[in-house]
């Protein structure tokens, strides 16, 4: 294993001088278990492996950097925020993963406690977290224009999904599929890290829970961001409000005329059926 690390730190570890410490122990090791002296011998190869550990966790952190903060701020949003939880998210062995950890506290980016992982402050600074809410009832290629342009201008995109009574209540009309049904087809679409549910007496509660640094909403959602910034900005939070500048304007692009299409479709079959 120390010979395995060993190799992969001369390939692209930061620091030479580390390098070259855990290239003598690993010596040392050989040579001591060669004599026959197998306490000395891991003793030394544990040294080289623990150093290498430190400095292949540093490098791979500086890498990774984005991504790792990213994947933990999600993680917290669903409130498991364990390393365990973690790892299975991320698709890694729980090890490495705290090598890694280890490396960003000592950078001050997260806060380790027993198996609890959370970003710092200073950890949070470092993503941007976007927003987009909607209804997203029979979703569209106009919707997936809107989650991919805001998904390339984050490092998270979180979703909040309209709830039953006030998506009737903004469209006039109650949504063709379910809450439970748009939040679960949301949940898996490739742009979207996280999705949730609206909260029934306060839309801003679950933006305040997330706290976004951008929010965007779409062409043609009839809302206006500079009330959306100052009554966030009264409860606590600076946020920047923007418009997508994507929408896809096929025929198909809008819930209103897929509801259309069906209709006529639908009495012009009943008309030949008479």
């Amino acid at each position: 294993m120390a010979r395995d690390r060993l190799a992969w730190a001369v390939q692209g570890c930061a620091s030479p001088p580390v390098v070259d410490q855990a290239r003598r122990y690993l010596s040392d090791a050989e040579y001591h278990f060669g004599k026959g002296d197998k306490a000395t011998a891991l003793a030394s190869a544990s040294y080289s492996h623990g150093l290498l550990d430190g400095c292949i966790g540093q490098g791979e952190a500086r890498a990774k950097q984005p991504s790792f903060l990213a994947r933990i701020f999600v993680n917290q949003l669903w409130r498991t925020p364990s390393t365990t939880q973690l790892a299975s998210l991320i698709g890694v062995d729980e090890e490495s993963l705290r090598i890694t950890l280890g490396a960003l506290q000592l950078e001050g980016l997260v806060r380790l406690k027993g198996n609890e992982v959370r970003l710092t402050p200073i950890g949070r600074s470092k993503i941007m977290v976007g927003l987009v809410a909607g209804v997203f009832d029979l979703v569209h290629p106009g919707h997936l224009a809107l989650l991919r342009w805001a998904r390339s201008q984050v490092d998270v995109l979180a979703v909040i999904i309209a709830r039953d009574p006030s998506s009737k209540m903004g469209k006039g009309r109650a949504p063709i599929q379910n809450e439970m049904d748009r939040l679960a087809v949301v949940s898996a679409l490739a742009p979207v890290d996280y999705a949730r549910l609206g909260d029934h007496d306060d839309i801003y509660s679950p933006v305040l829970r997330i706290r976004p640094d951008l929010i965007v909403l779409g062409k043609d959602q009839d809302v206006d961001p500079r009330r959306i910034g100052s009554d966030l900005a009264r409860r606590g939070l600076r946020v920047k409000v923007v418009r997508s500048r994507a929408w896809d304007s096929g025929d198909l692009s809008k819930t209103s005329r897929i509801i259309e299409r069906i209709r006529k479709r639908s009495s012009r079959d009943r008309g030949k059926e008479r």
